[in-house]
């Protein structure tokens, strides 16, 4: 089984990018022919000349999806799958998209897996303003991370407790916003195999934006489960890049 975890960014070009964007997104995707696609800043909004949901199920012939907007927007998280989804829940009815989750039950060959895709708390650094000193400037940096790790901090113990309460096995996808070496990573892949330290190499940076490389994207699978593939698709068609990996029992 082939699980795909991808930060769309809307779907927006990115600096320097061109308009047909999308079509190289969708693309990507049908390259990929993930069995589970877990999309983050999905969006989808019905006047685009291009309907998003329509074309990933005719890429992965499936009537199977589940979007969750965020309250009054058209952008929040989405789980496509070619195995039917049984059961589906959000987790989080914030106002914003940045620190949502979602699941899904899949029935897989008679087993239904317990799909988790979420988006954490991002730090959302301040820009200097004209006249501002250093100190003033850092202090506000400062304030920032340490806010959006108290929040952060938060999602993940609520999210902790939630998966601990799955009746079934949890695949756990999405952007953390966060490094292996953090809080919220090793809260969250307790009980869990990550895909990327069973057959990942190198830093496996998966933010695209930045010179250093940062592992922010991550799949989670149980215990019991063989690591076939894992990979990094090095496409910057967003702000992230796309996560895959191939999984068996």
């Amino acid at each position: 089984m082939r699980i795909m975890t991808w930060n769309v960014h809307h779907f927006q070009p990115l600096k320097g990018k061109s308009k047909i964007l999308t079509h190289q997104m969708l693309k990507l995707i049908d390259s990929v022919n993930p069995d589970i696609l877990c999309l983050q800043e999905y969006y989808d909004q019905t006047n685009r000349r291009i309907d998003i949901t329509d074309s990933i199920k005719r890429i992965m012939h499936t009537e199977y999806a589940y979007f969750q907007p965020v309250k009054k927007k058209y952008t929040g998280i989405a789980i496509f799958s070619k195995y039917p989804i049984i059961y589906k829940k959000n987790l989080n009815n914030s106002m914003t998209a940045c620190d949502q989750c979602i699941i899904a039950d899949i029935l897989i060959h008679g087993r239904v897996q317990r799909v988790y895709a979420l988006h954490l708390q991002s730090y959302f650094l301040p820009l200097k303003q004209a006249g501002q000193s250093d100190l003033t400037y850092a202090a506000s940096v400062v304030n920032s991370l340490k806010m959006g790790f108290i929040k952060r901090s938060r999602q993940v113990n609520q999210l902790s407790k939630e998966i601990r309460t799955s009746p079934y096995p949890v695949i756990l996808t999405g952007d953390f916003n966060d490094p292996p070496a953090s809080y919220t990573f090793h809260k969250l892949s307790k009980g869990l195999i990550n895909t990327f330290k069973e057959q990942g190499s190198g830093y496996g940076s998966t933010y695209a934006e930045s010179l250093l490389p940062f592992q922010i994207d991550y799949i989670l699978v149980p215990k019991n489960t063989q690591v076939q593939h894992y990979r990094v698709v090095r496409q910057k068609l967003s702000d992230h890049y796309p996560v895959v990996a191939d999984i068996s029992k």
